[in-house]
């Protein structure tokens, strides 16, 4: 190549790089997150806010993000320093290493922001130390408040928030007292002495002595604040196992007891338990027990309503045979007396054709022998008749009974009985004499011719 070519080559590349550079000392580009302090070569200082790219004109810049985080502990890795935590004594002696984290937004005006920038030049270290000074005055102001082991047990949101509270507003005003006690876990059983503190209250309202920086003279919004660690000392570790082992003796015995408990109220369930199946046992012996009498009461019942209802039924048959018998007994003594009569009458009648044979014997003066022998006959008939009647023994007592399988069949005597009643009262059955001397019987030879 010829030196003439070489030299058109510098002088380009020469070119190139002032104008690089007079374009980059000219123009700027903004990104979204950040903001630019823009000092020109002459006129006012300014901020730029838009993003994209801006004339700079040859102006010094300084960028400061929109939002700024710093982190406080000993991780290399995560923070700045090698040791960036913060200690503080608590109100019973005890200490701890505080690992913080906190996230600000810068001044969002171009006054504010300007004095923010003529205050910290750009410097993103001094922000960092003038935040962590005051934070430190912020925790030491409110560690007193409270002991080691409420820190540790349970007041660590509170904490949090009281430190919050004044990096935002400013120091409260504090009470310090002297509180002399005998802490249970010390070796030695001696009284400690330790300070409490309390916040001085105006209205209800804290009593503020000086006002946060952050927010009244760098006008920087506190977005975010967390307490990331705490690391106490050896010292309140070992209160911290001593108080444990106590708490934990505490509990074993609260477990314990709580056991003995629940066994006792176990005994006394099951017991009730037992009692109550034991009563359900024998609710269930008596209702079956109620059960069964009702039955064998409502079949008593029933079969005491069918006992009489046969025995009215019975009582029925029986009046109806009572009378059906007095139907027959009437019907009987009706009888009784229509052959009482005729009886009565054809004995007449016998009589007064053995009276009208007899006068017609006498007025004829003799008979035949055959009229004799059947005169004869019919007399001996009547008187034989007569003496049967005659020597029969009617009873005095007469007894009328029932028909039926009960009573036994006697509706033939009573009849029999009841007949010769009847007929003894008609004058039916009474002593026939007949004096045969009486009837003088003619019986004439035939004369012989």
């Amino acid at each position: 190549m010829k030196p003439k070519h070489i030299i058109s080559l510098i002088v380009v590349a020469l070119v190139l790089i002032i104008g690089i550079v007079v374009i980059s000392s000219a123009m700027g580009v903004c990104d979204a997150q950040e903001k630019i302090v823009v000092q020109p070569l002459w006129g006012d200082v300014r901020v730029q806010e838009d993003p994209g790219p801006y004339w700079k004109g040859f102006a010094k810049t300084w960028s400061y993000p929109r939002n700024i985080e710093f982190r406080y502990n000993d991780d290399p890795k995560d923070g700045d320093e090698v040791d960036g935590r913060i200690k503080v004594t608590f109100n019973d002696g005890g200490e701890a290493d505080l690992s913080t984290y906190i996230r600000l937004q810068l001044p969002i005006s171009e006054a504010d922001l300007l004095a923010f920038h003529q205050e910290f030049g750009g410097n993103s270290d001094n922000i960092k130390a003038s935040i962590k000074s005051w934070m430190i005055d912020c925790m030491k102001s409110s560690a007193p408040l409270m002991s080691a082991s409420e820190n540790q047990s349970a007041r660590k949101s509170e904490f949090r928030q009281l430190v919050l509270e004044q990096m935002t507003k400013g120091l409260y005003d504090m009470n310090l007292e002297e509180v002399t006690k005998k802490d249970s876990t010390d070796e030695t059983g001696e009284e400690i002495t330790i300070y409490k503190t309390t916040i001085k209250l105006l209205d209800g309202k804290p009593i503020i002595t000086t006002k946060s920086p952050i927010t009244e003279k760098f006008n920087m919004t506190i977005t975010q604040f967390s307490v990331t660690g705490t690391d106490y000392d050896t010292e309140t570790r070992k209160q911290f196992a001593a108080k444990k082992e106590s708490y934990l003796g505490a509990e074993r015995a609260k477990a314990e007891r709580s056991q003995e408990v629940q066994e006792r109220l176990m005994i006394i369930e099951k017991g009730l338990r037992e009692k109550a199946e034991a009563e359900a046992a024998g609710n269930v012996l008596m209702a079956t027990a109620v059960i069964a009498a009702e039955l064998k009461a409502n079949v008593a019942l029933q079969s005491k309503i069918e006992a009489e209802t046969k025995a009215a039924q019975k009582l029925s048959v029986a009046d109806l045979d009572k009378q059906t018998l007095l139907m027959a007994e009437s019907a009987i003594f009706e009888q009784a007396v229509i052959k009482a009569a005729t009886a009565l009458e054809e004995k007449k009648a016998m009589i007064a054709r053995a009276e009208g044979k007899k006068e017609a014997i006498e007025l004829s003066g003799d008979i035949t022998e055959l009229e004799e022998a059947m005169i004869r006959a019919e007399v001996d008939k009547v008187v034989a008749w007569a003496d049967g009647l005659a020597k029969f023994q009617v009873p005095q007592t007469m007894i009328f009974g029932g028909s039926g399988a009960e009573g036994g069949n006697s509706a033939d005597l009573t009849n029999s009985l009841f007949q010769m009643r009847l007929m003894q009262g008609a004058g039916l059955i009474d002593q026939v004499k007949i004096d045969n001397s009486k009837v003088k019987r003619q019986v004439a030879r035939p004369v012989k011719k």
